[in-house]
């Protein structure tokens, strides 16, 4: 009987709480869905030009734009850190930071309350759009380095209606994405066709620009294209003692040179030597050179004028085999080269006259000097023809920047706002270009890119067209210039036509809308 009532007890108590109440709050929501349309699978855009895309987005709940955020994701392939953000809009609309080639990518929407997110994959093709014809110029602008490229219109000679400012913000490492930046202040830009066994295979066009902190390089041949490690380059110089020089400067396809700590180095491809040893020495010994140099741009002959500020004295380095410089013979005996017991200002070279060199020296008490000499490159001779003291020349003593044309061999000095043209066989000088007080010269160059044919062969060109597209390259005169009150914006480059007119220079174009100019060079491929 006992357990009679136990078992009644516990049917009565199992009856009452399964029949309990529940008076909790099941009001189910439903899960927001999306579907995204309208983003094609490869969305195709040229290097340096802006990819724009609208895309269409349907949510099963509606909601309004600020109800959702939104990314922009381009793949990078060394996992999620490399991943790079292009854009946080609803839209996409910007300039994509990569090289040419084929990138992943996806669009990304999440729903702010819930977190909820969708996401569409799709495919960026970055292809070929810049053309390999017209100027880089490097400036500084806000305390850095920015390298500007004026794209010339082939129709419309010496116009540029597209630029593309900051050029190197285009530019990313094809591998991650990683983009270039161009950190310091701004030094050198060479333009190089060179082959470089650690980067690539055979002889591309290269476009250096040296800043305070590192060395760039662009790959021009391949469209356009920078690599952060294949392209370093410490990766090119084999000496220790030449992994950041002052500048880089080719000759010919293959053969140039380079400066650092007083020291002169080359790099000639088909000997395997790439920057290895300094070559300013003589006889086992060392001596210390000046940052000046000339050389005969578009030569077989690997040849380059310095100067030794440990015995002031002119050297020839000549061939492409040799790691050390020699004397200059006395040529008539205007002057010592192995003994000019002064200070060189500058040096330089035009084909004029059979090939002349020209060195400009300060002897420290307030007078200068031009000297010239018979550089016949295929002898390996550079023998003095004449000394002259050129101090009475207006603001000589100031002037820090100097040129020579190929065409005519007159010398051009700048000093404050003016260029002088100087013509070393009548002693003739005229104001050349004068801009307004308030401007200062900061460059003042001819032509540097080996590339470029001779000034001779530009004039036998049979296609009329490329005939002037190359003449304000080959035998203008580059002068950079700026307003030291408006640093950023005021920059530009006046390229002249050097003529024998009496008369001031007029200008081929201009390219404006720089900072302070540094340098600048022609691409022509």
């Amino acid at each position: 009987m006992r357990i009679h009532y136990i078992l009644m007890a516990a049917f009565l108590f199992l009856m009452s709480t399964g029949c309990y109440k529940d008076l909790g709050n099941y009001d189910y929501v439903a899960i927001n869905s999306a579907e995204i349309k309208g983003i094609p699978d490869t969305v195709m855009v040229r290097n340096g030009d802006t990819a724009s895309v609208v895309p269409e987005i349907i949510f099963a709940k509606g909601g309004g734009e600020s109800d959702y955020s939104y990314k922009w994701i381009l793949i990078g392939t060394t996992g999620a850190s490399s991943n790079k953000i292009l854009s946080v809009q609803r839209n996409l609309k910007v300039t994509i930071p990569a090289s040419l080639g084929v990138y992943d990518a996806f669009y990304q929407v999440t729903e702010n309350a819930t977190g909820i997110i969708w996401q569409k994959r799709f495919k960026i093709s970055v292809v070929g759009a810049v053309k390999p014809q017209g100027w880089f110029v490097l400036s500084e602008v806000k305390g850095a380095a920015r390298l500007d490229y004026y794209q010339e219109d082939v129709a419309s000679l010496g116009t540029y209606l597209q630029t593309y400012r900051d050029f190197s913000q285009r530019l990313s490492d094809p591998a991650d994405a990683t983009p270039l930046v161009l950190s310091g202040k701004p030094t050198f830009m060479s333009i190089w066709i060179n082959t470089i066994a650690p980067a690539e295979a055979r002889a591309k066009t290269w476009v250096y620009v040296g800043t305070t902190d590192k060395i760039e390089k662009i790959n021009i041949t391949d469209g356009f294209i920078w690599k952060k490690d294949k392209y370093n380059f410490q990766k090119e110089a084999i000496s220790k003692m030449c992994q950041h020089p002052e500048w880089v400067k080719g000759q010919y396809i293959g053969a140039g040179y380079a400066y650092q700590d007083k020291k002169m180095f080359k790099s000639y491809y088909s000997g395997i030597q790439a920057f290895d040893v300094p070559i300013n020495q003589m006889n086992g010994q060392v001596f210390d050179i000046a940052p000046l140099f000339a050389t005969i741009y578009n030569s077989i002959f690997m040849q380059c004028l310095m100067f030794d500020i440990t015995n002031k004295r002119l050297l020839l380095h000549d061939g492409e085999n040799y790691n050390y410089v020699k004397l200059l013979a006395p040529g008539n005996g205007s002057f010592d080269p192995s003994n000019v017991g002064m200070d060189a200002v500058w040096l330089g070279y035009t084909p004029v006259q059979g090939g002349l060199g020209y060195a400009v020296f300060d002897n420290g008490k307030g007078k200068r000097y031009l000297a010239r000499l018979s550089w016949i490159y295929t002898d390996g001779t550079a023998t003095p023809v004449s000394f002259d003291e050129i101090s009475q020349l207006p603001d000589i003593g100031k002037a820090t920047m100097f040129a020579t044309d190929e065409r005519f061999g007159y010398v051009f000095y700048a000093a404050g706002n003016k260029v002088y043209r100087y013509n070393a066989d009548t002693k003739e000088v005229l104001v050349y270009r004068e801009y307004p007080s308030n401007f200062q010269i900061t460059m003042l160059k001819a032509r540097s890119n080996p590339q470029l044919l001779r000034w001779i062969d530009v004039a036998k060109l049979t296609n009329p067209v490329q005939r002037e597209q190359l003449e304000p390259a080959v035998i203008g005169i580059q002068v950079g210039v700026y307003d030291p009150s408006m640093p950023d914006i005021s920059g530009k480059v006046d390229i002249l036509r050097v003529t024998t007119d009496p008369v001031p220079a007029t200008v081929y174009y201009t390219l404006g809308g720089l900072g302070k100019v540094v340098a600048a060079d022609y691409l022509f491929q």
